[in-house]
């Protein structure tokens, strides 16, 4: 992610760097892309890639698929579970319709009656009754549970990628090609020569120019590594669709495995969302959750069928179940909270940008 680049940057270069770094961590994707055109259209920038002191080198395997960054989506706190779950009885009729008459006849503006639903996307008047329903569901309680408030703005996720199941493995395929093509590389050498023929203003010019560089460079990798992280990470979640599989992992734990700054992911990941393998668009905090999220998960399954059971019990069957310790006085806790609260442990929005 350095670039190859070994500039004596000064205090001030150091910390106008830092600011805007700061801000293209929480870019959107389309304004990201805009940052990219504006640098890759300079004409030092053309000239540093003809000389080829500049090498744009394709991500290993990158594949790519149209779909909207942009648009509505329906955004639950609850999240749903037959919808997130990947499991519910409505989603094979999402995967039937397709994601663009989905976003089309579901989730646009335009009033579809259901008759024209279903027969545009090939499914029967009950089902199209049925997804409206749920679709609607989402929009209603989103309005409910975060009220209009001009001081407060709801935050708006900007889709990265989709994540596809090849091989029974996930795999990224990116919506941006003009983001994802590739990563950035300077030839020291041909740089070296270059710099000792520029008088000391153009020398300056091609310094500020690489320093931007590194900086886009910066947000694309770590973005990259971070989504590769959490699909290998939550694979058997991704291929199975049941958020039971999903792995006890925080923001910590990645940001050490990384050895990248927690703040730097918090302010990354804190807009950005991709595409499930049924559809779907989720957040990236999605795929972060700690032991007690987990705990409480599976104790919450447990409960719609075995509510009677003693502490004692269901700590036992968590324990034989899922592998994980839990004492009788701990389920007594996260039972409480349960029937107190009024949605799920896993707290999910879900608004695309």
């Amino acid at each position: 992610m350095s670039l190859g680049l070994q500039m004596r940057a000064s205090p001030r270069m150091r910390t106008l760097g830092a600011i805007k770094l700061a801000r293209l961590l929480k870019a959107s994707e389309t304004e990201f892309e805009s940052e990219i055109k504006k640098i890759e259209s300079a004409p030092l920038f053309q000239k540093l890639l003809t000389e080829g002191i500049i090498q744009i080198i394709p991500y290993a395997g990158a594949a790519f698929r149209t779909g909207k960054i942009e648009g509505p989506s329906p955004r639950s706190s609850d999240g749903l579970p037959e919808i997130l779950d990947g499991k519910g009885e409505m989603i094979p009729v999402i995967q039937k319709i397709g994601q663009e008459h989905f976003e089309r006849y579901f989730l646009g503006d335009e009033n579809f009656s259901v008759a024209e639903t279903s027969l545009a996307c090939g499914i029967t008047l009950d089902e199209a009754v049925r997804l409206k329903e749920l679709v609607n569901r989402l929009y209603i309680q989103s309005e409910f549970e975060s009220p209009s408030d001009n001081s407060e703005p709801r935050t708006v996720f900007s889709t990265v990628a989709r994540i596809e199941i090849a091989g029974g493995r996930p795999a990224l395929a990116f919506f941006n090609r003009e983001i994802w093509k590739g990563r950035y590389q300077i030839d020291a050498n041909k740089r070296s020569a270059l710099e000792k023929s520029l008088p000391p203003g153009e020398s300056t010019r091609l310094e500020r120019m690489l320093r931007q560089l590194e900086i886009l460079e910066t947000r694309k990798s770590t973005l990259y590594r971070v989504l590769e992280a959490l699909i290998a990470e939550q694979a058997e979640f991704l291929v199975s669709g049941d958020r039971n599989r999903l792995h006890i992992l925080t923001q910590k734990t990645l940001a050490d495995r990384l050895d990248i700054n927690p703040g730097l992911l918090n302010r990354l990941i804190s807009n950005k969302a991709v595409q499930l393998p049924w559809g779907l668009t989720a957040p990236l905090k999605l795929f972060f959750i700690n032991r007690k999220a987990v705990l409480k998960n599976e104790l919450c399954g447990l409960m719609a069928s075995r509510s009677r059971l003693p502490d004692r019990e269901l700590a036992r069957i968590i324990r034989d179940l899922f592998s994980h310790e839990i004492s009788r006085r701990t389920v007594a806790q996260y039972r409480l909270e349960l029937t107190q609260e009024s949605r799920p442990a896993l707290d999910i929005s879900l608004e695309v940008e």
